[in-house]
């Protein structure tokens, strides 16, 4: 019985977890597999997870470690439930630590020099619209040209949850230029030569915008949603709302960018607070 295909379908039907999710599960379980080849993955024990996650320390961060751990307990509790193993070999690894990781967000300025960059209203439209909204790529990939209305923009995100949030009138701006030099039916709202620009796409024409700019950064879509909390939290929102505007299920995630704007309240009292 093919276990790794059971549990995905369980996840889609059951779960429904989003596209991109299912293809994470999917390699990492592969990887797991070939780790284990040829023995069945439903045949894995504690020790053969522990060895795995040994050979992942020099090549992978340890946000992947961690990740690969959560995939085979949850792997291994579908088992579970379904009979066909006793015990999960899983529930008892402890995921590497890893220390807080700041990540820098673009400053006001550096948004708008990749607004300037940009040589195309579609370039121009995509880089305002996940900014002035915070949205992931595949959230930007799955829009259409009905998500945006009355200055807000319907969002499909994890999990299949929608949301609504506003949208800047530069955005909308931007999106209705974009628009105008259109002549096609494609309902989806970032297109290429016709064809509906996926998440890797939207990706990559932000990376090459990134490059053009001259900023000396890695510059990429979430980067722009780290940036777009940021803001807002420095400009007085309340951790709720901008949970909210980024479609977080947990307030412990939104609450990083508290972290964030310590460090720019920091950099500020160092930088003008008068020195004796």
């Amino acid at each position: 019985m093919d276990w790794k295909s059971r549990f995905l379908d369980y996840l889609v039907a059951e779960r429904g977890l989003s596209p991109n999710t299912i293809l994470s599960y999917t390699r990492d379980l592969e990887k797991f597999s070939l780790f284990l080849d040829p023995q069945p993955i439903e045949k894995g024990t504690k020790q053969d997870i522990f060895r795995f996650i040994k050979t992942l320390e020099k090549n992978f961060s340890v946000a992947t470690q961690q990740r690969q751990i959560v995939v085979l307990r949850r792997f291994y509790h579908f088992l579970l439930k379904e009979g066909a193993i006793q015990k999960n070999p899983a529930s008892h690894v402890d995921p590497p630590k890893k220390g807080v990781q700041l990540v820098r967000p673009l400053t006001v300025e550096e948004v708008e020099i990749l607004v300037k960059t940009c040589q195309s209203p579609l370039e121009k439209a995509l880089i305002l619209t996940v900014y002035a909204s915070g949205l992931r790529a595949s959230e930007a990939s799955s829009l259409t040209i009905y998500d945006v209305k009355e200055g807000c923009i319907r969002i499909k995100g994890k999990g299949g949850k929608e949301r609504i949030v506003p949208i800047a009138p530069v955005a909308l701006e931007a999106i209705d230029l974009y628009l105008q030099q259109r002549e096609d039916s494609n309902p989806y709202l970032f297109i290429a030569r016709g064809k509906h620009l996926n998440r890797e796409q939207i990706l990559k024409i932000i990376k090459k915008i990134a490059l053009k700019s001259g900023l000396e950064k890695n510059i990429y879509t979430h980067l722009l949603r780290h940036s777009f909390a940021t803001h807002l939290l420095q400009g007085g929102a309340d951790l709720r709302t901008i949970q909210e505007l980024l479609g977080h299920s947990d307030i412990r995630t939104t609450n990083r960018y508290t972290h964030l704007s310590k460090e720019h309240i920091k950099s500020t009292f160092d930088l003008f607070h008068p020195k004796p």
